[in-house]
């Protein structure tokens, strides 16, 4: 019995050794947390941070090394929220302004929403400054919202003071070009977006133009400067990020969950 247990004790030793020397080894998985940066959600949470004031995207993510929910300022915070009010949330008091201008209410529940939609569930903001917003879509033909807040009415009324439309005729060179170019799923289900971006400065003379290419706001970082060229120059080959992705800062913006929604928590600049 002794012999037995010897031989099986040697041979299972002689066993275990020859596999953990000569055995195949599992080679480590590597999880791709990529997502294409044609997704709906991607393009839906960049559509958030480069959200377009006059034709221009508004240069708070691009010009600031850090962004988190303190760094927006009370009216910054209704800028971004009030993006994603639509006609159907306001309804007519039955009042009028001084001037004959309907008064709608837009319910604090609907800001609130919007908010943390935005910023997400820490988010706090004042109601009592008055606010003047151009919104998407037009009420009587304007779209320049007054919005003052009403305790009685628990919202917010509005009543539309102008029209203000889209630049078409955009400047023949940018401040600043940017571009999406990638977008990366993290292990607590965070989403993080990669942006590229340039600044540019313009000089003409007599017909004559100088563009400098920056890769900072602060215009103290040169990639490139491009001399005499003419306006059908600039026409013919206008300014693109593309030949400057590899030079140009990188923003880079984390959106973090909550109730199954993404909401805006950081972005950071690196140049």
């Amino acid at each position: 019995i002794i012999l037995v247990v010897i031989s099986l004790l040697s041979g299972l030793t002689v066993f275990l050794i020859s596999n953990a020397l000569f055995g195949k080894k599992d080679e480590p998985v590597e999880i791709d947390n990529k997502v294409d940066i044609n997704d709906s959600n991607v393009q839906i949470l960049y559509s958030y941070v480069s959200y377009e004031d006059k034709n221009q995207k508004n240069e708070k993510f691009i010009k600031e090394q850090s962004v988190t929910l303190n760094s927006f300022s009370n009216s910054e915070k209704f800028y971004y929220a009030l993006q994603f009010v639509q006609p159907d949330d306001l309804s007519f008091t039955g009042e009028l302004t001084e001037e004959k201008q309907k008064i709608y209410l837009l319910p604090d529940k609907k800001v609130k929403t919007y908010m943390q939609r935005y910023f997400g569930p820490q988010v706090t903001y004042k109601a009592d400054d008055t606010i003047t917003y151009t919104f998407d879509f037009k009420i009587n033909n304007k779209n320049i919202g007054v919005l003052n807040y009403s305790d009685a009415d628990r919202g917010f009324k509005i009543y539309f003071t102008g029209l203000e439309e889209k630049n078409d005729n955009a400047d023949l060179v940018q401040p600043y070009y940017s571009e999406l170019v990638s977008a990366e799923r993290k292990e607590d289900n965070s989403l993080e977006l990669t942006e590229k971006v340039i600044y540019t400065e313009v000089k003409e003379e007599n017909g004559i133009y100088e563009v400098d290419i920056y890769k900072d706001y602060q215009k103290k970082r040169i990639i490139e400067k491009k001399t005499n060229l003419t306006l059908d120059e600039l026409k013919k080959e206008p300014i693109s990020i593309e030949k400057y992705k590899a030079t140009a800062a990188t923003v880079t913006y984390l959106f973090k969950v909550y109730n199954n929604s993404y909401y805006f928590y950081s972005s950071t600049i690196s140049n």
